[in-house]
């Protein structure tokens, strides 16, 4: 049956702090408030379709099975400082810190780390009791010395990449929309955790680039944020977290992967705002924790996962080296090019999966694929050449065009994957 439920946007669900308003006594001189509790929260969500949607719900999380959420509850108060102590109804609801007399009170916020661990708990909605007591409200005129909030934790089945579409990737590689936006390059491939991204890109203008990783099974992606990039080109490695620091199964599956770049302001005409001139993604290979600078002036974002573009060469070998295309013009005479494109590569790596070489034409803010060739398998040392008659669908494909090269391991060889647009472009014009 087709789900209409209003969705929590999952952004908020794990990662948004919960916030508490401490309620005190007002002086002898006024009106006491009727305050039912010393603490009240602010509004919540539509819930998610499991969930109770009962109004004493004070906090909100959903979770895959098997995975470990953690986030901030934040307590704040108008009161004086004063001692709490907060405890948990379930052992899956932790804290990291101990919390049997903690101090709160105005203008000091209390930011405490919560873990909760779904590893065990059945799919459903769990209630969890936080019962706070109040050590010294007398000498701070609170109205109440004990208080119980709800949180509700939604645990949701995983969801597992489909073993056909694993075969696919294994046998064709990473999978490409045929249409992209010129400053997000966008597909789908293998993952797996504990593995190493090694990009090279070039942006028009300064600005920023971000990469998001969604794999399947995963409640939350995995986002890099790396700032203050200036105009040109640039290197940077992004490490992965291991399995067993989100306490899963290392296991390849496939993931959606977005590099998109925002830039300070729009480029030239006929400029690409972002060209992503390689990428390699898979195990790292051995590296030394020295020979890795970052970006002058970057400033690495926080991640969904905690973790920041790393500080070190991942060292994933591309593999993929000597993309040419050209010439550089191509006229069109009558209604047929002058000439062909001549495009070339060479591998330096046995892919096993074998290889693809698309012809994509970058236009107004987006690149389309124009024609593609592939190839089985490729030993390492192998030349790859061909020639593009520069048509599309039975007439010229006028403007700027690019070559992709996509090469590939399959999943039982660890499945590794790199892309390498050729630095060349090819201009077909009337």
């Amino acid at each position: 049956m087709k789900d209409t439920s209003p969705r929590v946007p999952q952004k908020f669900l794990l990662v948004a702090p919960l916030i508490l308003v401490g309620v005190c006594a007002a002086p002898a001189t006024a009106a006491r408030p009727k305050a039912q509790s010393v603490f009240a929260a602010a509004p919540l969500p539509p819930p998610p379709p499991q969930a109770d949607k009962s109004p004493d719900v004070f906090m909100r999380v959903t979770v895959m099975q098997g995975e470990v959420w953690r986030g901030p509850i934040v307590l704040t108060s108008v009161c004086l400082p004063h001692r709490i102590s907060v405890r948990s109804s379930a052992r899956f609801l932790r804290f990291q810190q101990p919390t049997d007399s903690v101090t709160v009170g105005q203008n000091m916020p209390l930011r405490l780390s919560a873990v909760i661990d779904a590893a065990g708990l059945n799919p459903k909605v769990h209630v969890v009791e936080l019962s706070l007591k109040c050590h010294d409200c007398k000498s701070v005129n609170c109205t109440h010395t004990t208080s119980k909030l709800r949180v509700e934790v939604v645990v949701v089945k995983p969801s597992t990449t489909p073993a056909a579409e694993l075969e696919e990737l294994s046998r064709n590689g990473p999978s490409v929309p045929a249409v992209l936006a010129a400053d997000d390059f966008r597909f789908r491939a293998l993952f797996r955790l504990g593995w190493a991204l090694d990009l090279v890109f070039e942006l028009a203008r300064p600005g920023a680039v971000t990469l998001t990783v969604t794999p399947d099974g995963h409640a939350t992606p995995l986002v890099y944020n790396v700032r203050g990039l200036s105009a040109g080109a640039h290197t940077i490695s992004f490490s992965l977290p291991k399995a067993s620091e989100l306490q899963r199964p290392a296991v390849t599956g496939a993931a959606n992967y977005s590099i998109k770049a925002v830039t300070d302001g729009p480029a030239d005409e006929d400029v690409e705002p972002f060209v992503l001139i390689s990428l390699a993604a898979g195990e790292p290979s051995a590296a030394r924790s020295d020979d890795f600078a970052p970006p002058r002036d970057a400033r690495p974002g926080a991640a969904a996962y905690g973790f920041a573009p790393a500080r070190r060469r991942a060292g994933v070998p591309l593999g993929v080296e000597a993309v040419t295309f050209a010439p550089r013009d191509i006229r069109v005479v009558g209604d047929r090019p002058s000439a062909s494109a001549a495009y070339s590569f060479r591998a330096t790596l046995p892919f096993n999966g074998g290889a693809g070489a698309e012809v994509r034409l970058f236009k107004g803010g987006s690149s389309t694929l124009v024609s593609r060739r592939s190839v089985e398998r490729l030993e390492a040392g192998q030349t790859v050449s061909g020639d593009w008659d520069c048509m599309k669908e039975g007439a010229p494909s006028l403007g700027r065009h690019r070559l992709l090269v996509r090469a590939w391991y399959t999943v039982q060889k660890g499945g590794n994957f790199s892309f390498a647009h050729s630095a060349e472009s090819v201009v077909v014009r009337r």
